[in-house]
Formats: C-alpha cells, sequence, structure tokens
C-alpha cells in the first residue's frame, strides 16, 4: 500500500462515525448488463427515460481484486431489477472519478476505532455537501456467510458468493446513500441484518415505494466528487462522515 493510500484510509477510519450494511444470483432476462458496453452501429439506442447510476469501485489495499466481476454483475442485475441502468468501472486510489459518479470504496476490514457496530459490513457518507461514497468491509462478509479465512483457499463457488455478497451489500448502502431518509425495515433488503443465507440465495425483495425513490433520487446530479481518494488525504481534507 502506498503511503499516500494509507494516510487516505486512515484518515477515511478516523472519520467513520456508525454503519450499516448489507443488501440470487442475476437472473436470465434481467435488463441492464453488468458493464454496459457502448451500443454497436446499427442497434437500438438504450432508453433514455431509464434512470442510470455510474459507480466507481476502488480496492484501496487490493484486498479482492476478483471479487469485483461478481460483485459488478450482482449488482447492476439487482439495480436493473429495480428499474436503474447500472455501470460499474474498476479505478484505483488515484484515478480521477467524474461528478457523476458515486465512489464505492472497499477496505480491508472494519475500522477498530470506529463507533460502527461490530456486525457492520458497510456504511454510508451522509455529509452536508460531500460527495456520496459507500464503504464495504470486506473481512465483515465472509463472517456473515460463514467462510472460514483466508481467502486464497476459497473454492470458485465460495469466491463467488464472496462477490454476489458484496454486490448486495453495496446495494443496501446505495439506497442509503441516495435516500438518506430510508428507514431500515424489517424484512428485505433494507432489514438491518441479513443472514448469510439470505446474501447467497434469493435476492431479498425491496419494497415498490423505495424503488420508486431511489428511481426519482437519480434524477437529481450528485454532489462533485474529489479528484482522487489519495487527493483527498494529500490535500488534507476530511474523509466525509459514515453512517
Amino acid at each position: 500500500m502506498s503511503q499516500s493510500v494509507r494516510v487516505w484510509w486512515l484518515t477515511l477510519a478516523a472519520c467513520v462515525a456508525a454503519g450499516d450494511a448489507f443488501a440470487g444470483p442475476p437472473r436470465p432476462g434481467d435488463p441492464a448488463g453488468p458493464l454496459a458496453r457502448p451500443a454497436l452501429p446499427g442497434t437500438a439506442r438504450p432508453d433514455r427515460s431509464i434512470p442510470s447510476l455510474s459507480l466507481a469501485w476502488v480496492d484501496v489495499a487490493g484486498t479482492a481484486p476478483w471479487a469485483f466481476a461478481p460483485a459488478a454483475s450482482e449488482l447492476s442485475a439487482l439495480l436493473g431489477r429495480l428499474g436503474i441502468r447500472a455501470s460499474v468501472r474498476r479505478v484505483d486510489v488515484h484515478a480521477v472519478t467524474t461528478a457523476s459518479e458515486l465512489t464505492v470504496i472497499l477496505l480491508p476490514q472494519r475500522p477498530a476505532a470506529s463507533r460502527l457496530s461490530p456486525e457492520a459490513m458497510g456504511a454510508t457518507s451522509t455529509g452536508s455537501g460531500s460527495p456520496r461514497t459507500c464503504v464495504v468491509f470486506a473481512a465483515e462478509v465472509p463472517r456473515t456467510l460463514g467462510l472460514a479465512a483466508p481467502w486464497p483457499t476459497w473454492s470458485t463457488v465460495q469466491r463467488r458468493d464472496f462477490g454476489v455478497a458484496l454486490g448486495r451489500v453495496v446495494v443496501h448502502e446505495l439506497v442509503h446513500a441516495l435516500i438518506p431518509a430510508q428507514p431500515h425495515v424489517r424484512e428485505g433488503l433494507m432489514a438491518a441484518k441479513l443472514s448469510g443465507a439470505q446474501l447467497r440465495g434469493p435476492t431479498p425483495p425491496i419494497a415498490p415505494a423505495t424503488a420508486q425513490a431511489l428511481r426519482s433520487a437519480l434524477g437529481e446530479p450528485l454532489p462533485s466528487a474529489p479528484a482522487s481518494p489519495s487527493a483527498m488525504a494529500r490535500e488534507g481534507h476530511d474523509a466525509p462522515e459514515l453512517r
């Protein structure tokens, strides 16, 4: 990990205040592919009336680069079922993100000094005027799934389950990022806690009203994003408050 990345990670960890997270496999015929490609000449153009969301995925410490593909596929398929066209690109901590992108940050583990619940798998930025950011804590997800460390020993199926779970955690946090007033509910994707079976099994449902609110929220521009995560540390900015 470079010095600038380490400084940025520690800055983020020190500013974590409170947290929540959680979110089946993609189904045939789901709208919005996992990583949308430009339309070829002569093909139909996408319906611009469908709300879209662009995500920049940052694996700060290179914790699980192999998990990007299944995680991006799952979160894109799930958002597609909610009527949202999603695109996900993997970037490093020095990459320049655009103002229209929401950043998803994968950290190795939950910051020890945070006020997050010990069971929290992620958190969401809620600072006024700050870029909307979702953070996922990689080490907490396999604990919920019942997977033993270290993950280099995992099978292909276990790695896929981990990636699918990451995608669901991200979608749960995206709802909080885009609809800050959205409370947790007793059941479904927006429940405060989900079991390992729910993270790897059939997709937890989401209320139609929540899906509609999410689509409506995407009609609003995202706050301007910093030049890059590492630039935030170099320029002395505090990380956004997280929930």
